[in-house]
């Protein structure tokens, strides 16, 4: 999770419209952080803590809203 806070400050740093190099770091830092939310799913259905908690709920809908404001990132237009 640390790795994935570094990646994302540094995205945010870096970032200066999808027409610049600084993208990259955008799709690192959500590669990392998405990688993360799906581990974390996988292994909520390999303990079967969907039965008794509500965690897979929590970690599908991070993994959910990351997705979608990737999306964002990149279809909306850049009014920079």
């Amino acid at each position: 999770m640390a790795l994935a806070t570094f990646l994302f400050w540094r995205a945010f740093k870096r970032f200066d419209g999808v027409d610049h190099p600084g993208l990259a770091t955008v799709y690192t830092a959500f590669a990392v952080s998405l990688a993360l939310w799906t581990a974390f799913i996988v292994w909520d259905d390999i303990l079967l803590v969907y039965q008794t908690t509500n965690l897979e709920t929590v970690h599908l809908a991070i993994l959910t809203a990351q997705l979608m404001t990737l999306v964002a990132i990149r279809l909306l237009p850049d009014d920079g």
